[in-house]
């Protein structure tokens, strides 16, 4: 079971919404990308590859993972979905070249490439919603001016300064012992770590804070710390975690909406003490108990 489809189980989102407790809340800046596509669902996957491959071609010597769905997907995608293995090419080949442009030079040239990566990132998330939904036969939808114009839009208007003061970024992050627990999931939520943070894209026009927004951050956070701290050893299991000295150490989740490129940093220290303080558990040691259970209850499902 993915992480994704965990969360879905209506005890765990009724015990999520308990212990995170957020008041009501805007983001406190305007937009600066409206919306000009009338396509937005497809919008929100192309703005992520399309934001996660400009701060590889920004930050490169401080990646240190870049896992890209139709790489590791290359296979199932090409077998399922019609003349799609040119595509992914073309998608390959545009990432590439964009590895090698210097986006702050402000030419023609560096403009062709940013509408030709909105096109690749178009098609990716394209591709990755025939997947989801089996739509194996017709299932490209090119992309329209205003859907390309919204990508680079939305790219555009990104400080991408602020990425200056971390040292490692992870790009959609996999990590081994992660994938043990729970199925790799191509819904997750956790598109970027940066140094100790986790983080999320949120590509909305609207500007309303929920809750729900860090319900899966909250539970990859709480995934790393079982494996960090060697949890599973108390329970009766035959996972035995890999690579564990290349998970990060999380100290805060983050929300970022795009459209506004706002970022929202919260200190885990401050959901703790929600949790410690909400009604159902005493401790974070009693969540984790909870959540363990659930968690191994739900593989294999």
């Amino acid at each position: 079971m993915t992480l994704s489809e965990f969360l879905k189980r209506d005890n765990i989102a009724w015990t999520f919404s308990k212990i995170l407790v957020f008041g009501q809340s805007n983001v406190p800046k305007p937009m600066i990308s409206p919306p000009i596509s009338q396509a937005q669902t497809i919008i929100i996957g192309a703005t992520r590859y399309m934001i996660q491959f400009i701060l590889q071609n920004l930050y490169p010597k401080r990646i240190v993972q870049a896992n890209y769905w139709f790489l590791q997907n290359r296979y199932q995608i090409s077998r399922a979905l019609p003349n799609s293995e040119e595509y992914i090419q073309m998608i390959e080949n545009t990432r590439r070249q964009l590895m090698q442009t210097n986006l702050l030079d402000k030419s023609q040239t560096v403009q062709r490439m940013l509408t030709s990566t909105a096109y690749a990132t178009w098609t990716i998330a394209v591709m990755q919603r025939a997947m989801q939904n089996s739509r194996t036969s017709d299932w490209l939808v090119p992309a329209t001016p205003n859907d390309v114009e919204d990508i680079i839009n939305i790219a555009q208007h990104i400080n991408y300064g602020k990425f200056k003061r971390y040292r490692k970024i992870y790009i959609n992050p996999s990590f081994a012992a992660v994938n043990l627990l729970t199925e790799p999931d191509a819904n997750s939520e956790v598109v970027l770590i940066l140094d100790d943070t986790l983080v999320s894209i949120r590509t909305t026009s609207s500007s309303v804070i929920l809750k729900e927004y860090f319900y899966y951050l909250w539970a990859y956070f709480t995934i790393l710390y079982i494996l960090k701290h060697n949890i599973l050893e108390s329970y009766p299991t035959d996972i035995q975690p890999i690579d564990l000295d290349l998970l990060p150490n999380i100290n805060n989740l983050a929300v970022w909406w795009t459209r506004y490129d706002y970022m929202l940093v919260i200190p885990v220290n401050i959901l703790l003490f929600n949790v410690q303080n909400s009604k159902l558990f005493n401790s974070f040691d009693a969540f984790v108990d909870w959540f363990v259970v659930q968690l191994l209850a739900a593989r294999g499902t």
